[in-house]
């Protein structure tokens, strides 16, 4: 049988990489610094065996594939060994490009909007009997997986732009959400920002297909360059946005749901009001307003994945519209240095759309703390519009937060790409 060994496997896209290689036939190791949950089920229902933080003895010569996350140093022990040996590897946005190339590849990207909009692109596929696979950034709600097997040559794929990951695909479709500037700390510019989806259209098949809002303004060089190549533009923006019944809040992801319906009309030729209550009954995605349970004082608790300005007002506004009058408390975790200094007006404003602001601090992930940035600068510049508290840590929030203030007219949102989940299992009444 087939060897492949994953390093951080434990991760996002490495995993969901773990469960396609078991499918495909595959006998699958991996490494990992620390033993998860997910790690977990992957021994458990995809036969992974794990072997512990990296290190050289774990890679044989027997293994034909390594698959490795893109956080990994180049002078990984587990990488170097593999490569000793002449073993194929792949990063992970190198083999999902390595997927896209045998198949009919829907990529969707965009700055936000891209998890949930794969996913209800992907699900709503395979309940019209397409039989996909889909890879996305998120837990599905349907298989309870950030992967599904399918059996067609249809691929449907999140994809992303940081360190221009996208690139690799080779789609024939482009389903396109929305481009707000993002990742500053890779790009640098706005124009950088824009321009590495200027480049994903010119990774479309000939004869494919971009399907996005044509009365974006940011999305005007997109469009230009989609009509030089002869991709054929589908508009969103001629659509009824505003009549779908969701079970998500938001204008965000009306929208995403017109641009699901549009793919799937592109691809399917199947009538719209078949396929608007499949999209209608979309169930979500973990840590996309995932509703966590309740305060011992029935407060309502959501956790959410936004984590940029445009995100965090969209969600904020939606939860308005779907929780009328309730007093919104949101509980935000800024990820990155980089991205905090860079978008901070824009953070302020859309986080004094809450009634009550609560901060911890700036989620480092792949950085180090620059020094000038931090959650008690967001403060001061809140405090005067709304209240606003800093806290020292997770547990902090956990333990100091005033949990008994608020009951049914209040709804708690944590908010950020980081471990704010951990705050909101931690206030819920345990069952």
């Amino acid at each position: 049988m087939k060897r492949a060994h994953l390093i951080g496997v434990g991760g996002a896209g490495v995993s969901s990489i773990a469960k396609y290689l078991h499918k495909e036939g595959y006998t699958v190791s991996g490494s990992d610094f620390a033993y998860t949950e997910t790690i977990k089920q992957l021994e458990q229902e995809y036969g992974l065996t794990y072997t512990g933080p990296a290190k050289a003895e774990s890679i044989t010569s027997d293994i034909e594939l390594v698959v490795y996350t893109p956080a990994i140093q180049t002078d990984d022990t587990e990488y170097t060994k593999a490569k000793s040996f002449g073993i194929q590897c792949y990063s992970y946005p190198e083999f999902l490009g390595h997927i896209s190339h045998n198949k009919k590849t829907i990529a969707i990207a965009g700055t936000n909007g891209k998890t949930t909009t794969t996913s209800m692109i992907g699900e709503a596929l395979d309940q019209l009997g397409l039989d996909p696979t889909i890879v996305v950034g998120g837990v599905m709600a349907e298989y309870g997986s950030n992967f599904k097997h399918g059996n067609s040559d249809w691929f449907v794929v999140e994809a992303c732009e940081y360190k221009e990951s996208f690139l690799n695909l080779e789609p024939h479709v482009v389903a396109l959400t929305n481009i707000t500037p993002d990742h500053l700390d890779y790009f640098r510019t706005i124009e950088n920002y824009h321009h590495v989806f200027v480049q994903l259209i010119e990774k479309i098949k000939p004869g494919g297909v971009l399907i996005c809002n044509t009365q974006d303004p940011n999305l005007v060089e997109v469009i230009t360059k989609a009509k030089e190549r002869n991709v054929t533009v589908v508009a969103t923006n001629q659509g009824h946005v505003n009549e779908w019944k969701l079970k998500l809040p938001g204008q965000y992801n009306k929208e995403n749901a017109e641009l699901a319906l549009r793919t799937i009309e592109v691809v399917t030729d199947r009538d719209t009001d078949e396929i608007v209550p499949i999209i209608e009954s979309y169930k979500g995605t973990k840590r996309r307003f995932e509703y966590i349970g309740v305060t011992k004082h029935q407060t309502l608790i959501y956790d959410d994945y936004g984590h940029n300005p445009e995100g965090i007002e969209g969600l904020i506004k939606g939860v308005r519209e779907f929780l009328l009058n309730k007093k919104v408390i949101v509980i935000f975790q800024p990820h990155l240095y980089s991205r905090t200094k860079d978008l901070f007006q824009g953070f302020v404003d859309a986080l004094v759309l809450a009634d009550e602001v609560h901060l911890l601090p700036i989620y480092a992930a792949r950085e180090k703390d620059s020094g000038d940035i931090s959650s008690q600068d967001l403060q001061k510049a809140i405090i005067s519009k709304k209240p606003c508290i800093v806290y020292d840590s997770v547990e902090d929030v956990v333990k100091n937060f005033a949990v008994d203030t608020y009951n049914q007219d209040s709804v708690i949102i944590t908010l950020g790409a980081g471990n704010t989940d951990k705050v909101a299992l931690g206030l819920k009444v345990q069952e």
